[in-house]
């Protein structure tokens, strides 16, 4: 059996806006200028740079937050009951 000692990792949690990014962690590599972001501890993605991460980061907290129910990520966020919406019609776009 072979043991290796992993260089020191830092992941850090993601706020916007001072509101906690749930599940999502972000890691930088330093020689590099990438970003790592980790979802739920499963899932990666590598970012290029800081820009691309303020492209990203607010998509994927939204999303988030409207598949549990909420009207979006934040200060406006409002708990909504996806049971309550009525859809007056549904039609493709050409």
């Amino acid at each position: 059996m072979t043991i290796q000692i992993l260089p020191e990792q830092t992941v850090r949690p993601v706020t916007i806006d001072g509101y906690l990014v749930p599940r999502v962690t972000v890691h930088e590599i330093a020689a590099t200028g990438q970003w790592n972001v980790i979802y739920d501890n499963r899932f990666c993605a590598l970012a290029e740079g800081i820009d691309e991460l303020n492209r990203w980061l607010p998509l994927i907290a939204n999303a988030q937050a409207v598949a549990e129910g909420y009207s979006c990520h934040g200060e406006n966020s409002v708990r909504m009951n996806p049971h309550s919406v009525q859809v007056m019609c549904i039609e493709s776009a050409s």
